[in-house]
């Protein structure tokens, strides 16, 4: 298990425009929302690895961190003890980088423009609804396209036995 010490990423598409309430909530003030961003970076990053067990990715990679740095209109990424197979010649892998930035700009979208439309538990069909709404942001649904896909969440939360 190979890490990366200290990594500084810039946003090459998503996350170069937030406004400072959407910054301010990142950085500050919701402990929560920055949990749940380290546990998505910490599996972007291991991308491709034969290891699925996510509490052995835990385990192995507790001293993983990732810091939110404001920029004008945007963030920046500073990791520290990142997985190492994200990296070709010290360089994230461009992909991976992109898949970063687009986690951070679902989290964001999802909290600062849907959570607080829906109750703390939302019916099935009001989460079918925020799925949707999620994949339309991310210019995965599109008008006058058919789609073809199929969204599966939580697979990495069910233990391998299960």
């Amino acid at each position: 298990m190979r890490k990366i010490d200290h990594a500084v990423i810039n946003p090459i598409k998503s996350l170069n425009l937030l406004s400072r309430a959407e910054i301010e909530g990142l950085t500050s003030t919701r402990g929560d929302l920055y949990a749940l961003y380290r546990s998505c970076a910490l599996a972007i990053l291991n991308t491709d690895s034969r290891e699925d067990d996510a509490a052995r990715l835990y385990a192995d990679f507790a001293d993983f961190e990732i810091k939110l740095i404001p920029q004008p209109r945007g963030l920046r990424l500073e990791l520290f003890n990142a997985p190492a197979q994200a990296f070709v010649d010290g360089r994230m892998i461009r992909g991976i980088q992109e898949h970063l930035f687009a986690a951070l700009r679902d989290i964001v979208y999802i909290d600062f423009k849907i959570t607080g439309d829906q109750p703390p538990y939302p019916s099935s069909e009001a989460m079918t609804n925020t799925v949707f709404r999620i994949l339309r942001n991310a210019g995965v649904v599109q008008p006058d396209v058919p789609p073809q896909l199929v969204v599966c969440w939580g697979g990495h939360a069910i233990p391998r036995e299960e």
